[in-house]
């Protein structure tokens, strides 16, 4: 279904031989066409520069939402769920308990979400935290839709997307939603808390989005998975090989979980 309103958006936006450029407006550095910006790989920047010059908003409205359309194309969904049984975690993942007891998860036959637990007193700091790793190579933007409620105001009930290099758990990049009251950038670098921004929040549910471009890494976060608002862009280095990772945990004296859905993965 999301690849078919994709490709009807396209063909909405674009009418044979229509193209938006620069002649159109006053745009921050974008290429000459659509067609040369998805070959260059270069999609959002190419939306971002018509964003941000001087346009009519149905220019604007337009280039974002064509490349809102190609990316969508270009996305795989990754299931949880192992193709031959939907109650078997997709060996393309990997579940780590941190040597918790506690920390479990389990999958939903009929939706296909995986719920991930974390026991009490468990902490991304000490690697007791309960998470579930997925390999990634090159450039890629990474999406899923979390569902988290816990107890307004507890102390550090967490769930999130992650980065780290593969097979290095002392540094990361994170956005997640903490305490049922703020979406969270936190970067750690050798298991030292570096960089650190917060926005208040209190749905119970959030569309959490990393993207790549070499070492730069912009973290988004969406109410409805089409209407993305920028947390932080940070750079860190990393290595080609890294993996994105679903993370929870709780600090304090209770357990708390989250339920993880529509994962997506596009090159970028």
């Amino acid at each position: 279904m999301k690849r078919l309103f994709g490709l009807f958006l396209l063909i909405i936006l674009l009418p044979a031989g229509a193209v938006y450029a620069q002649d159109d407006c006053t745009a921050d550095g974008v290429v000459a066409s659509f067609a040369d910006a998805v070959a260059s790989g270069t999609v959002e920047d190419w939306a971002r520069g018509y964003d941000e010059g001087d346009c009519p908003a149905n220019i604007k409205v337009g280039a974002r939402t064509l490349a809102m359309a190609h990316i969508t194309l270009s996305a795989e969904a990754i299931p949880f769920a192992a193709p031959t049984d939907p109650a078997t975690l997709n060996p393309a993942f990997e579940a780590d308990s941190g040597g918790v007891v506690e920390n479990t998860y389990s999958l939903d036959p009929e939706t296909g979400a995986l719920t991930i637990a974390a026991g009490p007193k468990t902490n991304i700091w000490g690697n007791t935290a309960s998470l579930v790793t997925y390999p990634l190579t090159g450039d890629f933007e990474a999406v899923v839709n979390v569902a988290f409620d816990p107890v307004i105001g507890a102390v550090h009930k967490v769930a999130g997307l992650c980065v780290r290099p593969a097979g290095n758990p002392a540094t990361w990049l994170r956005i997640s939603m903490n305490n049922g009251e703020q979406i969270f950038f936190k970067a750690s670098v050798n298991g030292e808390d570096v960089a650190t921004k917060e926005i208040g929040y209190s749905e119970r549910t959030a569309f959490l989005k990393i993207e790549r471009s070499a070492d730069l890494f912009t973290l988004l976060y969406s109410m409805d998975g089409s209407n993305w608002t920028r947390l932080q862009t940070y750079y860190q280095e990393m290595p080609d090989a890294v993996e994105v990772f679903f993370v929870v945990y709780a600090t304090g004296e209770e357990g708390t979980s989250a339920e993880f859905r529509d994962f997506w993965v596009a090159a970028r």
